[in-house]
């Protein structure tokens, strides 16, 4: 806590300085557009000119050529660090004195003008050390809650090509197991992606792995953009038709109709291949078909704030745009 307390103090410093530079600036720069103007007008607007000049003060523009026009005192929290200040600062703090009175202390001289430590104060240098220790406590936290999880035997995965697109689903089955859908798609097979099915059988908080199985879906002549799943039961492929129409297609995965095929790392054998020709499926509206989605983001229904449908966002090719559509209550049709 004592490095966010030093983040704080530094921060409050760096925006009273700000705050006083601002000041000093606008009266500076107002006295610098007067002398100009009076360097442009004739005799008689110099008198104007020289009224608006005796409302300003003068101490202020001062101040500014003296403190700010050359160096800002922001340099000693944003300017570069030598490797060799960065250093000798980081191992003086970390032979256990207390930070936040340290740092306190190094800012005191600098503001009196007397030799200092030069990288304590600095904005990236605190940061840099409150990284280096948070990291250190989330991997102690993390190596602990390790050592205290049984991990099950790794179940793996392939379809023979390059994975490019990928998404999974945990979901319950009979109580107290649960069923895991893990999609898996390559873009060197653009019409087809794989479905795999694995049931995990949990007995006093101890799981087991079941038998894996999985199907081919094939598009046909459709070409997969991408996939989600949006619920517990509907894998949602966002895909183009041969004519570059926009389709949504919904494979619900869980239908008695999908048939699952035993899947063997070592031995496979032809996956069951499943066709999407009857599937509930929605083509954009027309206004809407000319972008060109190159990602999806599905999201399902909530009342956590009134009734929100199911919502399916897609990211156009220029990476800036984001359309949003809600899908009927009984799904796609």
């Amino acid at each position: 806590m004592d490095i966010f307390s030093c983040l704080t103090l530094i921060g409050h410093k760096i925006l009273l300085l700000v705050m006083d530079e601002l000041e000093h600036f606008t009266v500076f720069s107002s006295w610098l557009r007067s002398q100009i103007d009076r360097l442009a007008t004739s005799s008689s607007e110099s008198e104007e000119l020289s009224e608006k000049e005796a409302t300003t003060d003068i101490g202020k523009v001062l101040t500014y050529i003296e403190q700010y026009l050359a160096s800002s005192p922001l340099h000693v929290y944003l300017d570069e660090i030598s490797k060799e200040d960065f250093t000798a600062d980081w191992e003086h703090i970390d032979s256990g004195v207390n930070l936040l009175d340290t740092v306190s202390a190094q800012v005191k001289k600098h503001e009196k003008g007397q030799e200092a430590m030069k990288a304590l104060p600095h904005v990236e240098f605190l940061v840099d050390y409150a990284t280096h220790w948070s990291s250190k406590a989330f991997e102690h936290i993390a190596e602990t809650k390790r050592r205290s999880v049984r991990f099950g035997k790794p179940i793996s995965l392939s379809i023979d090509q390059p994975i490019d697109i990928y998404d999974c689903r945990i979901v319950e089955a009979d109580g107290e197991d649960a069923i895991v859908f893990v999609a898996l798609a390559s873009e060197n097979s653009k019409s087809k992606l794989t479905i795999f099915r694995t049931q995990l059988d949990i007995i006093n908080g101890i799981s087991r792995n079941m038998p894996t199985s999985r199907c081919l879906v094939d598009l046909g002549s459709r070409t997969l953009i991408d996939f989600a799943f949006i619920d517990n039961t509907s894998l949602i492929l966002l895909c183009k038709e041969s004519d570059a129409t926009t389709v949504l297609v919904s494979v619900p995965f869980r239908q008695h109709t999908i048939q699952y095929s035993p899947y063997d790392p070592a031995n496979t054998p032809e996956a069951s291949n499943i066709p999407t020709d009857g599937f509930p499926s929605f083509i954009l509206p027309e206004e809407q078909q000319a972008m060109n989605p190159v990602r999806m983001e599905v999201l399902d229904s909530s009342d956590t704030h009134g009734d929100i449908p199911k919502r399916i966002c897609l990211l156009e090719s220029n990476l800036g745009t984001l359309r949003t559509f809600t899908l009927p209550e009984e799904g796609l049709v």
